[in-house]
């Protein structure tokens, strides 16, 4: 190699140096989202938040709870189920349910679900209809899929008959105990 090599790889490694102490977050994000980084907080520091909030997802379709299979589970780092539960975790940072959703490979607009993993799609024709209740209340789709998943949401992506009532047990829930946050919660 000769001496101009030499200082075009060194000016190189200086300059992706330079981009690392300057923009580290990008760099760290991707590390964490490898498992390579802790991703709980500095209990030390009282300014450290991290958040870890839980939501209630279900999918109706024509009428039914449909289940999930296990490509479903831990799909993403930040925006997961642990089993077919219904109980979503949100993780490091706030998830919408449209991103949600994409982790999930679930497409939803006015006129199909698509469950991508399942290989399923739901669409709506004279009878029926695609709508999207978040804590009792049935919201236009577009302002549903730009909700910011928050603690004891109750969220359910119905397909099914337009006439029907989606049932309060899956609009009211209250998550068990160990779903609920502790006092740190107030902190974040």
């Amino acid at each position: 190699m000769d001496g101009r090599a030499l200082q075009i790889n060194i000016m190189v490694l200086f300059l992706a140096l330079l981009v690392l102490l300057l923009f580290p977050y990008p760099v760290w994000h991707d590390l964490d989202v490898a498992g390579v980084l802790e991703t709980e907080p500095d209990t030390e520091d009282p300014n450290s938040a991290f958040l870890h909030d839980h939501a209630y997802l279900f999918f109706l379709v024509e009428g039914e709870r449909k289940p999930l299979s296990d490509a479903y589970i831990e799909r993403d780092p930040y925006a997961h189920f642990h089993s077919d539960d219904g109980i979503l975790h949100i993780e490091g940072e706030r998830s919408n349910l449209s991103r949600t959703l994409n982790t999930l490979e679930i497409n939803v607009n006015a006129s199909c679900i698509t469950f991508g993993l399942d290989d399923e799609r739901y669409c709506t024709d004279d009878d029926t209809e695609i709508r999207v209740n978040i804590n009792g209340e049935t919201l236009p789709l577009d302002e549903a899929l730009g909700h910011d998943i928050q603690q004891d949401d109750n969220i359910v992506l119905f397909h099914g008959d337009r006439d029907a009532e989606i049932p309060d047990r899956y609009t009211d829930r209250t998550l068990p105990d160990a779903y609920r946050p502790g006092p740190a919660y107030d902190q974040v």
